[in-house]
């Protein structure tokens, strides 16, 4: 990632809302990366936010522009995101244990490494462009938000990183990973995140409707819906906001 396309702030909100107005305002380059030092308002998925310790982490956006890519396949630029995110922290940690929670978080063992936000904006059938919001724990070691279980990479491994070293090996990966998608390589996207899926194919609880029941993830919609078979055989799918993984 060459540094000029990194635009580094001290403190922002949020780098996917600061990107966003730097897109209104005009196109960036694509892959341009907007980092902050501290992100006093990241957020995951509905009202969740991300607690990052100033300094100490990677809370960055990265815009893109897939243009290339049918609205209707938007997931398939979720999936190649979240395999350079999981690539980045297996990297480091060897031992088979980093996997990708659907939709989008990095796991290590049972513990959440890092979160994936994107916001997509289309113009009729196609992506106009792409924000995607990255943090990923590197360095903190103590987590006051009452997360139920986050977890480091200097937890993980017992080392400190140089977050420049990082992020530059993270944007690569997130980068050759859109070049398969860009190439039309979906089989193999496909197959790579459901090989490296969280609990993929073992029973696990889920929260439906107020019950929990068990059930294994089996696959994955060409919209990205989970595919799950219940104990007793039945077969169905659902969208994020309709499921809960109980872990």
């Amino acid at each position: 990632m060459p540094e000029n396309r990194i635009i580094r702030f001290k403190s922002l909100d949020s780098t996917n809302a600061q990107a966003a107005k730097m897109v209104a305002d005009g196109e960036l380059p694509d892959s341009t990366v907007i980092i902050a030092h501290e992100q006093t308002k990241g957020r995951g998925l509905d009202s969740n936010t991300w607690e990052s310790e100033p300094g100490m982490n990677l809370t960055f956006s990265m815009v893109l522009y897939p243009r290339f890519l049918p609205a209707g396949q938007q997931f398939m630029l979720s999936k190649v995101i979240a395999l350079g995110v999981w690539q980045t922290v297996a990297d480091h940690v060897t031992d088979g244990s980093v996997t990708i929670k659907w939709p989008n978080d990095i796991y290590i063992g049972d513990r959440k490494v890092a979160g994936i936000l994107i916001q997509n904006s289309i113009i009729g059938t196609v992506l106009e462009n792409s924000i995607a919001g990255i943090g990923l724990n590197v360095n903190q070691t103590v987590f006051r938000s009452g997360a139920p279980n986050p977890v480091s990479l200097r937890l993980a491994t017992g080392q400190e990183y140089d977050l420049d070293i990082e992020l530059k090996r993270l944007t690569t990966n997130i980068e050759e990973y859109y070049k398969l998608l860009k190439s039309g390589h979906f089989s193999l996207i496909d197959q790579l995140y459901f090989d490296n899926l969280y609990r993929r194919n073992v029973i696990s609880e889920f929260r439906k409707d107020g019950k929990i029941f068990p059930a294994r993830i089996t696959g994955l919609s060409e919209y990205g819906h989970l595919l799950l078979e219940t104990t007793d055989g039945v077969r169905f799918e659902c969208d994020i906001k309709e499921i809960e993984f109980i872990i």
